[in-house]
């Protein structure tokens, strides 16, 4: 039996004004509770982030991202471990443009501007384009850092943060698939069922050294995805190249999501047909404000899951861990 083993960490939001006083207090929580759990999960392999990892997408704030990581793979390494970091960019890891650019606004109502979708896709100059990899340029800097440090053999995509990667554990070969979700969320405002994916960002990144994405993914004995956002934030046109295209129904043992600051675990099933899988991870650092008093939700959470793989069958297992503020 083999076995693969991942922290899920998502919403960080290094950066935020609230962290300068509050965080010191959870990281040692946080490196606490992850010692106590290594005694029963055993060895991690890899940290997979889902997105904000900072909070502006500022190369300052990357700077201090770095800081912090290197705190956390030092407890790592105290406990004898040394997994490897694979993240995907949050709709906080862009430094957004003007939204008075007649490109930014044309982006923005993407639905509306079919005529803008083609040349986006086709034309790696264009200026869409441009105004989106200006955007996360802070971040694609801190991810070429992050593959040269942990030595990934990453195939990049489309757009920054479109990845595939392709990992060994105990003999067990996984495949991650990480897009970028959050690309069009350049300006303030709802998103939801406003956000796009593309066929061609899937198949760019699994279609290499002469195989295509199907025969990609059939070298792993499992696969992973990796988006900050989830499904139900993709407008219509997109989820439906996600279920059909992109991730059908037991393509992928599980996609990894963040965003929304909290655990959601949904396995589901039609017709007998494969589980589709989804993991929602808590926020690490998640501080909200809501209502007219302004009441500050402070939601503090990760994950760890585990897969058993025994031939052709498996077990996948995961210990959802969340703080809660006691009397």
């Amino acid at each position: 039996m083999s076995k693969f083993t991942w922290l899920h960490l998502t919403d960080l939001h290094c950066g935020m004004k609230e962290q300068d006083h509050l965080w010191s207090n959870i990281r040692d929580k946080f490196f606490d509770d992850l010692k106590r759990m290594q005694e029963r999960t055993g060895q991690w392999d890899a940290v997979l982030f889902t997105g904000d990892l900072v909070q502006y997408g500022a190369a300052s704030e990357f700077e201090r991202l770095e800081k912090l990581l290197d705190k956390l793979w030092n407890m790592f390494n105290e406990l004898g471990v040394n997994p490897v970091l694979i993240a995907v960019p949050g709709n906080h890891d862009l430094v957004r443009p003007t939204p008075k650019s007649p490109t930014v606004r044309l982006l923005s109502k993407w639905e509306s501007n079919p005529e803008v979708h083609d040349e986006f896709w086709d034309e790696p100059d264009s200026e869409y384009r441009k105004v989106v990899d200006e955007a996360f340029a802070n971040y694609s800097n801190w991810w070429e850092k992050n593959i040269s440090k942990h030595t990934l053999p990453i195939q990049a995509g489309l757009l920054p943060g479109d990845f595939s990667v392709s990992l060994d554990s105990n003999g067990l070969k996984i495949g991650i698939v990480g897009l970028n979700a959050t690309f069009l969320q350049l300006t303030s405002g709802d998103y939801t069922e406003r956000l796009a994916l593309h066929p061609k960002q899937f198949s760019n990144v699994c279609g290499c050294n002469d195989k295509d994405s199907a025969e990609w993914l059939k070298q792993h004995h499992t696969n992973l995805l990796m988006t900050h956002q989830p499904p139900s934030w993709l407008d219509k046109q997109s989820q439906e190249s996600l279920n059909s295209e992109i991730a059908p129904a037991g393509r992928f043992t599980a996609h990894l999501f963040g965003h929304m600051h909290e655990h959601m675990i949904h396995d589901q099933s039609v017709g007998s047909g494969p589980q589709r899988r989804s993991r929602q991870g808590c926020s690490l650092f998640g501080l909200e404000q809501y209502g007219e008093e302004k009441k500050v939700d402070r939601r503090h959470g990760y994950s760890i899951h585990q897969m058993d793989v025994n031939g052709t069958s498996g077990q996948m297992r995961m210990w959802p861990r969340l703080a809660k503020k006691h009397s």
